[in-house]
């Protein structure tokens, strides 16, 4: 299982399938943090993903966790 964490804070780059940094989609086996304020927090954006991962590659194991901070930035989570 792949090990690497990858921090998402922004839908637009990920339905866009744009890359940064040479980071590309999520692959199988993979962890991610969802990381910032109270809006992360209410998990919309990080449900939004989820489902766009589960209606388009339903064999993908993600896990994955929600670390929003109402109050906070994702630059303050990091």
């Amino acid at each position: 299982m792949n090990a690497r964490i990858i921090v998402i804070v922004c839908l637009g780059w990920l339905a866009s399938g744009a890359t940064a940094a040479g980071v590309g989609p999520f692959r199988d086996g993979e962890r991610v943090c969802f990381v910032g304020d109270s809006i992360t927090k209410q998990g919309g954006y990080h449900a939004q993903i989820l489902l766009f991962y589960a209606t388009r590659y339903p064999n993908l194991h993600l896990q994955t966790w929600n670390c929003g901070i109402a109050g906070d930035t994702a630059t303050g989570g990091l």
